[in-house]
């Protein structure tokens, strides 16, 4: 009888191992939803290898976090050891070329995501990638965090909206010493925004928020860094600020079309 006990100890045992290695969902990065934000204002060293940031855990959202620009992406797994990224901007952005190794020196997770020839690089830790992104239109590498499991882009508030801005605005701002015109389609449900955005007969898109007298977009596809963020006087009249990736900013104001 005491034998049989022992080797059906033994046996459990042996399944609740296989079932810990078949219940392990991932190997690197885990699934799901991520939320990532360019630290545009932020005086980080990059890569930094040693230690998560203190501010990794402790930034608070009042509207907009001052300084980022967000976007939100999912990690999908293809199979046990490859996976790629779907970057989200009202249109998503497929991203497979992606390095994943150990560094042996530091013990840490370092990941490398290609978009052409621009690039994020950073190390990966208990749920959150920290690096830089490597742009060719940027004369410095611009700090980033990635956190896994966050699935708001601006804010989690939901202020109630006090004016709708669905429709089809334009500005002009002065770039690179000649003057481009900025026509937006907005549209706008609750606290959701969404915009196509047309300059020069090319179009993007971008998601954001809508937060009382306040609206945010922006999108971020490893290519290019846009951010809009506006303050609604009224139905027909906005101002506000455009941001192109770290240092181009332009300030508009705007009649409802």
């Amino acid at each position: 009888m005491t034998r049989l006990l022992i080797v059906t100890s033994f046996f459990s045992l042996l399944l609740s191992l296989n079932s810990c290695v078949v219940n392990d969902p991932y190997l690197k990065l885990p699934p799901g939803e991520w939320r990532l934000s360019l630290q545009t204002e932020r005086n980080e060293k990059p890569l930094n290898k040693k230690a998560r940031p203190e501010y990794a855990d402790n930034v608070k959202f009042e509207e907009r976090q001052e300084g980022e620009i967000p976007t939100n992406f999912t990690v999908n797994y293809i199979d046990e050891d490859n996976f790629n990224l779907a970057i989200y901007n009202g249109d998503t952005t497929i991203v497979t070329d992606i390095i994943y190794n150990r560094d042996i020196k530091t013990a840490y997770d370092t990941i490398e995501i290609k978009f052409g020839n621009n690039k994020l690089k950073g190390i990966y830790q208990e749920g959150i990638i920290e690096g830089d992104w490597y742009a060719e239109n940027e004369v410095e590498p611009i700090h980033f965090l990635a956190k896994h499991g966050k699935i708001h882009r601006f804010t989690e508030l939901k202020k109630e909206s006090l004016y709708n801005i669905t429709g089809d605005w334009s500005f002009n701002i002065d770039k690179n010493k000649q003057v481009d015109t900025i026509n937006l389609q907005l549209n706008h449900k609750g606290n959701h925004l969404s915009c196509k955005a047309t300059v020069g007969g090319k179009t993007t898109t971008l998601i954001g928020t809508v937060q009382k007298n306040k609206f945010y977009l922006s999108r971020f596809d490893g290519y290019n860094a846009l951010l809009i963020e506006g303050k609604i006087e009224d139905d027909n009249n906005i101002v506000g600020v455009l941001q192109f990736n770290k240092n181009s900013k332009h300030i508009w104001k705007s009649v409802k079309k």
